[in-house]
């Protein structure tokens, strides 16, 4: 009997945590001839678990690539109408399945459903996970709420992958995840924001997704301080990467003015206060710790925009010295257009940017490396003289100068 429902579960380096999940899976109320699991080693530790389960398994390994390329990897081999994606470090509520089979097979059109992620009801969560999930920064769930507290029926854009499932032909439909863009070589390697863009472009697309809140998974690892700054510098590169594939999201994503207030050293001092308030758990200082970690974060996001920033290099260098959400989109509409060779796209968005801002020293920066690149080293030169007369001593175009002479 072909299985209605295919779960696909990339893992890394989780041996533990997937043991159990996969333990749990046994205990669904779903009939195990209705699903098949397909699990994916994203190039960690190949797990070792020789249970015998009562539900069709697959097993795969691919070298480190990220979750995106993972889950892809894992849908060419799902059998099922639907396949739901959960995450290695969560573990399925008994009915986790038979919602997601239920909501499916009651649709009167062809839909996507997002579950609902909480914490593991026997690991009760401390004050930094309460704060998370409160504030939006582990998963804004917050987002599908009503006024009253109620839950929203519809929850389209939405893709949070530690709980999500869509038909096949659907996510077919619209590409999957975006792991690789043609020529550019431009992917998602981080567990970070790969979800939100395929979200996006499914509601573009067309997709209706639907919230059921009792089809519920639950998050069963600890966060600490350190780890989620890690995670957040992580999501701020990621940021870049999305900006790159859909440059429209940049102005909201990429906080040029954030970026010069802020520093590598603020982030140090930040993260010492935020662990030093880790446990005043009294009322009069709930206040203050969650503004300190609140800033903590945001200043770790930062932090990962200008990694990404230097690691993408050429015109995305740029981002740090503009104003606007509009200037922003326009750096990173030229930065795409270089990365994919769409050398004619660069240009039209450089006049684009020249129109709106033609008295701010880098946009000339920009005009002269699509000069460059261009070959036409002329305009290039003259350029980035017109951005020397507006930004005096500015490194980029001094540097360009000297290596154009």
């Amino acid at each position: 009997m072909t299985p209605y429902l295919s779960v696909i579960i990339p893992t890394y380096n989780r041996i533990g945590a997937l043991q159990q999940h996969l333990k749990m899976l046994r205990e669904q109320s779903l009939r195990p001839d209705l699903f098949q699991v397909v699990i994916i080693n994203d190039g960690g530790e190949v797990p070792n678990i020789k249970d015998n389960f009562p539900f069709e398994s697959t097993w795969l390994n691919q070298k480190n690539s990220g979750p995106a390329s993972a889950r892809n990897l894992g849908v060419e081999y799902a059998q099922g109408k639907v396949i739901l994606f959960v995450g290695d470090d969560t573990l399925p509520h008994r009915g986790l399945l038979w919602r997601h089979y239920q909501a499916h097979l009651n649709a009167k059109d062809v839909i996507a459903i997002q579950g609902y992620t909480d914490w593991w009801p026997n690991l009760p969560p401390l004050a930094l996970e309460k704060f998370l999930y409160s504030s939006g920064l582990q998963a804004n769930w917050t987002a599908i709420k009503n006024n009253d507290g109620s839950w929203k029926k519809s929850a389209d854009g939405f893709c949070l992958t530690t709980n999500y499932s869509i038909v096949k032909s659907e996510f077919e439909r619209i590409g999957g995840f975006n792991d690789t863009l043609s020529l550019a070589e431009v992917n998602f390697p981080y567990a970070a924001w790969e979800d939100v863009e395929m979200g996006a472009r499914a509601n573009y697309l067309g997709v209706k997704t639907f919230f059921e809140p009792e089809a519920i998974n639950y998050h069963a690892h600890r966060q600490t301080i350190d780890g989620f700054v890690r995670r957040q510098i992580t999501e701020g590169k990621a940021r870049i990467v999305l900006s790159t594939v859909r440059p429209e999201v940049a102005g909201g994503l990429l906080d040029p003015q954030g970026l010069r207030d802020t520093n590598v050293d603020m982030l140090q001092r930040a993260v010492q206060q935020a662990k030093s308030l880790l446990y005043y758990d009294a009322p009069e200082f709930q206040e203050l710790r969650a503004k300190q970690w609140t800033d903590t974060f945001r200043l770790a996001s930062l932090e990962g925009i200008r990694q990404g920033i230097e690691q993408a290099g050429g015109v995305a260098r740029a981002i740090p010295h503009v104003h606007t959400h509009d200037q922003c989109m326009y750096i990173m509409q030229i930065h795409s257009a270089l990365s994919r060779g769409d050398l004619p796209y660069a240009a039209i968005a450089v006049e684009w940017l020249i129109k709106d801002s033609k008295d701010n020293w880098v946009v000339w920066c920009v005009d002269g490396e699509v000069a460059l690149t261009m070959g036409n080293k002329q305009k290039a030169i003259a350029s980035f003289q017109r951005a020397l007369e507006l930004g005096p001593g500015e490194k980029w175009p001094v540097e360009m100068l000297d290596k154009l002479k």
